[in-house]
């Protein structure tokens, strides 16, 4: 019996944590920005981010396995009618897994809480360790992200 429980206890400490990417106005430890023809503006209680036609802001941590994590929730605010999309990519290969539209979860008023769940964007073998939102389209756009979380 204590075997067992023992066995237990090592399995549960094995178990992958939530892993916040960025709250309280930072990037933790090990996240970079990666993102292309995108401004992005730590300075506030949230990212600020502006991209170009096609731009992507991405963030990028090498050390950490995404498909260890069952997805990402993230909270995004901004104009509706932007054309947004998330995905992961791999730095080391060049793959991009397939993407989630983001048009019907933004809110121009609140904040509205985002989750993708990393089963549904079937990822082929990795390694994957950046998650990114592009912008599909010609236009500038802005919007806010604000607690980035990989979720166990």
């Amino acid at each position: 019996m204590a075997l067992r429980a023992l066995i237990l206890l090592a399995a549960a400490s094995l178990a992958v944590a939530n892993q916040a990417i960025y709250n309280n106005r930072q990037l933790l430890s090990g996240w970079s920005d990666a993102s292309y023809d995108t401004q992005a503006s730590y300075t506030g209680d949230t990212i600020k981010v502006q991209t170009g036609p096609y731009g992507t802001f991405a963030l990028k941590n090498p050390a950490v396995a995404l498909t260890s994590f069952s997805g990402v929730q993230f909270d995004v605010k901004g104009d509706p009618s932007t054309n947004l999309h998330a995905f992961l990519q791999s730095t080391k290969n060049p793959l991009n897994s397939n993407n989630v539209d983001l048009s019907d979860e933004i809110n121009p008023g609140a904040f509205s809480t985002v989750q993708i769940d990393f089963a549904s964007i079937e990822l082929p073998a990795g390694p994957w360790d950046t998650i990114t939102i592009q912008t599909y389209g010609d236009q500038t756009v802005n919007y806010e992200l604000d607690n980035v979380i990989l979720l166990s």
